[in-house]
Formats: structure tokens, C-alpha cells, sequence
């Protein structure tokens, strides 16, 4: 059975996205002199830990950040740049990649082709 990715983005009872989530693009790579990413979640204050996500030649796609928030909890929340539809100012939003997902470690998977690849739940456990 598979699981839903936690990630994904919300969609209504069609499958379809909103006309709200249309309205902005995902610019992966980030370009050079993009704003830099937000310190801090806007609830969920700074992140415990940040994993970059670059694609094959080491150029930042977004990131994934884990929130330590009391005891044992942990959230996390991806961060991508966005470009709003109508045109304007790239923005950094707590939102995913578009499917499909970019695989974490690209780079060093890229940098030996011949490795073998062990799979893992998480970014901490890669």
C-alpha cells in the first residue's frame, strides 16, 4: 500500500489544483541573485536542521527544514521559490516541488554513476 506523500500538493475532490495554486510557477534551479530563502517559518520559528536539495550538477532546487516543536515532535516543511503568475518578484513559499518530487542527493548520486543506491525514508537517514 502507498502511502500519501505529505508533500504534495493540496488538491480538491477532482484531483484538480486551485486556481490559487495555478496562479504560481516553481523556478527550480534557483537562479543566481534569487532572494535568499526566510531564516525562520513564520510559526514554526527556526529549524532544527536544513537539508539542500541540488539537482545533478549542484545547483539548488529548494530545500527541506525540520522543526523541533516541544518534546519528541518534529515537523517538516519544504521550501521552494515561486514566480507569481501575473509576473512579479520571485518569492520563497512553504510549499513542494510540483510532482514529481526531486530525488535528495542527486549530486553525489551524479558525481559516481556506479555507486550502488540505497533508498531510505527521510534526508537524515540518506
Amino acid at each position: 500500500m502507498t502511502k500519501p506523500d505529505p508533500f504534495a500538493p493540496i488538491a480538491d475532490e477532482t484531483g484538480a489544483r486551485s486556481a490559487k495554486q495555478k496562479a504560481w510557477a516553481i523556478v527550480v534551479p534557483v537562479p543566481a541573485g534569487a532572494p535568499a530563502p526566510p531564516a525562520e517559518h513564520f510559526k514554526l520559528g527556526k529549524p532544527s536542521v536544513w537539508w539542500t536539495y541540488p539537482d545533478a550538477a549542484g545547483a539548488v532546487l529548494g530545500y527541506v527544514l525540520r522543526f523541533d516543536t516541544g518534546g519528541a515532535e518534529k515537523q517538516f516543511r519544504p521550501l521552494t521559490l515561486w514566480r507569481p503568475g501575473a509576473g512579479g518578484a520571485l518569492q520563497w513559499r512553504w510549499e513542494s516541488w510540483p510532482q514529481k518530487r526531486p530525488l535528495y542527493g542527486q549530486q553525489r548520486l551524479a558525481e559516481r554513476p556506479s555507486a550502488s543506491v540505497v533508498v531510505c525514508e527521510g534526508e537524515k537517514a540518506a
